[in-house]
């Protein structure tokens, strides 16, 4: 299992939801392996196409080392907070990269194909500061969900925008934490 911390802050509430979901999966007997992105040097994809050619990114960072992890993970659990309505600028620039992780394709009316195996589960986990949230950013999720999982095949077992209460410092008291978890777990 792969978790990715798509947070600059390392200790915040992204961080509590991935560490509550990393130690669940050790309970269930997984290892998970956790990157927090902001200690990674990871470039902005920048659009040469040449992984389409060679199967590789050309672009030398810490993504080279990443694409192994994701292909070897038969689960990837994500976060991010939500920042002005959407992912932050790490989370989103990680996942720009994975396009290096797709092919053109042969098929007709099909553009893309995964290189990846399609039996990998996925999980996001969104946490926010606003009390509504979860309605507000529920696009947020479906587009990673659709857009993310469809596209490379993988399973969504959980997608979730987890408002906090103003002045609400642990976000584990959110009852959209605890669904999160509960989903989680019963993947696992």
């Amino acid at each position: 299992m792969l978790i990715v911390n798509g947070s600059p802050r390392k200790d915040g509430s992204t961080a509590t939801l991935l560490e509550e979901a990393g130690r669940l999966a050790e309970e269930a007997g997984y290892s998970p392996q956790r990157l927090d992105l902001i200690d990674m040097n990871i470039l902005p994809c920048h659009g040469c196409l040449r992984c389409k050619e060679t199967g590789q990114c050309v672009l030398d960072d810490d993504m080279a080392k990443v694409y192994g992890m994701i292909e070897d993970a038969d689960f990837v659990l994500m976060g991010s907070p939500v920042y002005f309505g959407d992912s932050t600028g790490l989370f989103k620039t990680f996942f720009d990269r994975w396009y290096a992780l797709l092919s053109f394709s042969e098929r007709k009316g099909v553009l893309y194909e995964s290189r990846m195996q399609t039996d990998k589960k996925m999980a996001f986990v969104f946490p926010c500061g606003n009390i509504e949230g979860h309605i507000l950013y529920h696009g947020l999720s479906i587009r990673y969900t659709s857009n993310i999982c469809n596209l490379f095949g993988l399973l969504d077992v959980s997608s979730t925008i987890v408002p906090r209460k103003k002045n609400e410092s642990d976000i584990m008291k959110s009852n959209q934490a605890q669904e999160f978890l509960t989903t989680f777990r019963s993947q696992l």
